[in-house]
């Protein structure tokens, strides 16, 4: 299941993410955060995916990724946090922020929710 509402008061897109989460959740998440034109070009993004099963194989590592990029354009910036738990799931979210390490999407591994905030509102 993923649920994702935006916090105005706080200006950042709340994700939650829990159950069995596959390519094409993960495919349906970023499309719907991307086509969404009430949100902010300087987008912040708290996931909280600590109580998800992610069922990626590396394979579709590369997908995502791609996925991702037909999107950036939308934005002048991405400030990503993702909390996980999993060390499979966190080594997958490391691989996809460091491949996009310098460009407008910043994605973040975090285990602690507070610390993901913190850096979300680091400017």
């Amino acid at each position: 299941m993923i649920d994702y509402t935006f916090n105005k008061s706080e200006g950042i897109l709340l994700i939650t993410v829990s159950g069995f989460f596959g390519i094409n959740h993960m495919f349906k998440a970023i499309d719907s955060f991307s086509n969404d034109d009430s949100l902010p070009r300087d987008l912040r993004i708290l996931e909280d995916a600590r109580f998800s099963n992610i069922t990626l194989i590396e394979d579709e590592l590369h997908l995502i990724i791609e996925r991702l990029k037909s999107h950036l354009f939308k934005f002048n910036s991405i400030r990503h946090a993702v909390i996980h738990l999993d060390p499979v799931n966190t080594a997958f979210a490391g691989l996809v922020g460091d491949i996009f390490s310098g460009g407008n999407y910043i994605l973040k591994v975090f285990s602690e929710q507070e610390y993901a905030i913190h850096w979300l509102n680091i400017v």
